[in-house]
């Protein structure tokens, strides 16, 4: 899984060995030929995730989110409608900490795959960080509607519901979460949070000490 390899890159292969396959193929092909263009796109975009999957455990994270950045800009010149590279550009400019910037490519991936759930989760993360809950809200539900088993919607889901102080449901929607996939720290420390704030501090800490241990992976 992607998601493995982002925060578990150490320990699991990544996609490296992807952008030397594409460059083969593409030696083999004229650039005159229709694929050496498709190629070309597929290198580009796995370049920039390959750089960006490696920012966890990088000395100089920075450094790889320019240049994943860069390879991503591209492949959207090649390819403007690729929700799967306008997507990835919308990833790394929350990662620049252009929040603005990122809604607008994010909305422009679901415009061009107005089925694929996950720009519909970012968006949400998204709106979430400039403070727009309703938005935030709004999108993590399109998202579920599409994918009920995408854990990114239900953690969003989540994080909305803990805004509104519904802590009933933002509960319900981190255990789906934690269920749908329990490799990922993010639910089990916000779970921590919410139950630290209910004063249930020895049930809080076995989530802290769950979050702990995968972040350690």
């Amino acid at each position: 899984r992607m998601e493995e390899r982002r925060y578990y890159n150490s320990r699991l292969p990544g996609y490296d060995e992807v952008v030397p396959m594409i460059e083969v193929a593409m030696n083999m092909l004229d650039n005159a030929h229709p694929l050496y263009r498709i190629l070309e796109i597929k290198k580009y975009y796995f370049e920039g995730l390959v750089a960006r999957l490696k920012t966890p455990t990088a000395p100089d994270p920075q450094a790889l989110i320019d240049e994943a950045y860069d390879s991503q800009l591209k492949a959207y010149r090649l390819e403007p409608k690729a929700a799967y590279v306008v997507n990835e550009l919308g990833v790394l400019s929350l990662y620049k900490g252009q929040v603005p910037k990122a809604v607008k490519y994010f909305n422009d991936a679901t415009g061009l795959s107005i089925k694929w759930a996950i720009p519909y989760a970012n968006l949400s993360h998204s709106y979430r960080l400039s403070g727009d809950n309703g938005k935030a809200m709004e999108y993590a539900l399109k998202a579920r509607d599409l994918k009920p088993d995408l854990e990114l919607a239900a953690y969003n889901l989540g994080d909305a519901y803990l805004t509104e102080g519904n802590l009933l449901l933002a509960e319900e929607a981190f255990q789906k979460s934690i269920f749908q996939n329990n490799r990922h720290f993010y639910p089990f420390e916000k779970l921590g949070d919410l139950y630290s704030s209910m004063t249930e501090y020895e049930r809080a800490d076995s989530f802290y000490y769950e979050s702990a241990l995968r972040k350690l992976k």
